[in-house]
Order: structure tokens, then C-alpha cells, then sequence
């Protein structure tokens, strides 16, 4: 089953015996994963921003 989430999509497999996700479960991980995504995104921004010189600094 293809699983999309955000703009990444990856292929499912469910094994006989598997119990397989309902769509309720796997909105929930895609959830989880755009907003990890979007932390780790948040952060890296924040990185760079805070070890970048600004023109007000530099006396222009």
C-alpha cells in the first residue's frame, strides 16, 4: 500500500498475519513524521541564522 506523507511517498508492505493499519492509524504516523520533519527544518533554520552575520553588524 503507498503511504504519502508530505511530499514523501514510500511503499507499505503488510505481511500475512499482520495486523495492517487503518487509515486513522496511518494519518496519525504521517502526522508524526511532517511535524518531526518540520521541527528538524525549524531548527537547521535557526542553526544558520545563528552563526550568520548580519549587515547591521558588519557596519553597512
Amino acid at each position: 500500500m503507498p503511504l504519502h506523507i508530505g511530499s514523501l511517498t514510500t511503499e507499505v508492505t503488510v505481511l500475512d498475519g499482520d495486523l495492517p493499519l487503518s487509515e486513522r492509524q496511518l494519518c496519525q504516523i504521517a502526522a508524526a513524521v511532517v511535524r518531526l520533519l518540520e521541527v528538524r527544518d525549524r531548527d537547521a533554520r535557526r542553526r544558520q541564522a545563528s552563526t550568520e552575520i548580519q549587515r547591521s553588524a558588519l557596519g553597512d
